[in-house]
């Protein structure tokens, strides 16, 4: 009999852990995105949370941290597996700049202490890119055992010039720079993008043995207010093309939220596309602000695929019997009309009931089928919640935990 200490998640060898996982389904989801909407989800916290990691370990051990992915994408049966770690930490951190480390909490910028606290310490840098600085090696690892578990080419991830930037030089710095000393700004944007996101890409494909893999950067902070749209026109949009210029297969995620901010939406989606053309995004703040109809209707037009998510606050407030009305809200006014639609629940809280976010995923999968009309057709048959030890337990089939 296959014993409680023997499959414990600790001393679950990583290599067990394929019997028990979606992988034909992973690997399908283009196939699946046709036929019905998908469910992503960002989780990282909660992920730490819920299985008792210790939080620099997840950070820092790639076997630890590829197998509590995976194993929650899994549970949650996301239709992409959640690879989500601090990918717009990793080139600071090994450029030098301080960090904060919080239990139980993905590590945050220091911006109280920024590396370049004069503008002098931009000339004393050097590129930083080799496998063995600050937290690169971890990243590899988890490209590479990704890749060998799942069998899929991992997306490469990096952080866009803007934000690095910013935490280098601390938020106001920037703003100011970008106001008075636009010469110093481009040496910024120069070094960071020529010597270190470009090489840092190159190592990530090298180190793959993938070199045409899809590398999508992070602009973190490039989201409107933060930035304006002079700021995309003259700095972001103009980076991006000069890094395509000299790799190929990237996109930038910035302008991820902030569509009230503009009279036009129209305006705002053509920022979100210059950077990452084919999708359109938006946050559920966005809409409740400017109503699902903006986006669905402006995605139809141009035959796009849209991704709108839900909001980690929703899911802390909402009970269970709200969550198909939500799900249904989501799918007849965002989704209706749609070839290519994705919802999304953002950065779930660490104190999230596992239930919710079972029962949202499962209410996706069953009324989110092609073609979505006003009225939903289907029923929604809830699931059998199990909480984590039981749901591990029951797909070994041993003892509860």
């Amino acid at each position: 009999m296959i014993t409680k200490q023997e499959y414990s998640f600790n001393s679950l060898p990583i290599e067990k852990i394929i019997d028990i996982l979606p992988i034909d389904g992973w690997q399908n989801l283009r196939a699946i995105s046709k036929k019905r909407t998908t469910i992503e989800a960002q989780s990282h916290n909660h992920t730490i949370k819920l299985l008792g990691i210790d939080s620099k370990r997840f950070i820092t051990d790639p076997e630890l941290f590829i197998k509590a992915q995976l194993l929650i994408s899994a549970y949650y049966e996301l239709d992409k597996p959640c690879m989500d770690y601090d990918f717009y930490n990793i080139e600071s951190e090994a450029l030098g700049q301080e960090m904060i480390y919080t239990d139980g909490l993905l590590p945050e910028i220091n911006f109280t202490n920024p590396l370049i606290a004069e503008k002098r310490d931009l000339y004393k840098l050097k590129s930083p890119v080799c496998k063995e600085k600050a937290r690169f090696s971890f990243v590899l690892g988890v490209n590479k055992l990704f890749k060998s578990i799942t069998g899929i080419i991992p997306k490469i991830r990096f952080c866009g010039p803007y934000s690095i930037a910013a935490s280098l030089r601390g938020y106001k710095n920037l703003m100011i720079d970008l106001e008075d000393d636009k010469r110093f700004v481009k040496d910024l944007f120069d070094f960071l993008t020529d010597e270190v996101i470009i090489p840092w890409i190159q190592l990530q494909r090298q180190d793959m043995e993938e070199p045409s893999a899809l590398a999508g950067g992070i602009e973190a902070i490039a989201t409107f207010p933060n930035i304006s749209t002079w700021t995309m026109d003259d700095w972001i949009i103009p980076y991006y093309e000069h890094t395509k210029q000299k790799i190929d297969n990237i996109t930038f995620t910035a302008c991820c939220g902030g569509i009230s901010y503009f009279k036009n939406p129209e305006n705002f989606f053509f920022y979100q596309l210059a950077t990452c053309p084919g999708i359109i995004k938006g946050y559920q703040w966005d809409i409740e602000s400017k109503g699902f109809k903006v986006f669905n209707d402006y995605a139809k037009k141009n035959k796009l695929n849209l991704r709108l998510a839900i909001s980690a606050q929703t899911l802390l407030s909402i009970n269970k019997n709200e969550i198909v009305n939500l799900v249904k809200r989501y799918l007849t006014e965002g989704g209706v009309g749609l070839a290519n639609y994705s919802i999304f629940i953002s950065d779930i809280d660490p104190n999230t009931n596992p239930e919710i976010v079972c029962y949202v995923a499962a209410a996706v999968k069953q009324l989110g089928i092609f073609p979505i009309s006003e009225e939903i057709k289907y029923l929604y048959l809830p699931p059998e919640f199990l909480n984590f030890n039981e749901w591990l337990s029951k797909k070994f089939k041993y003892n509860k935990l």
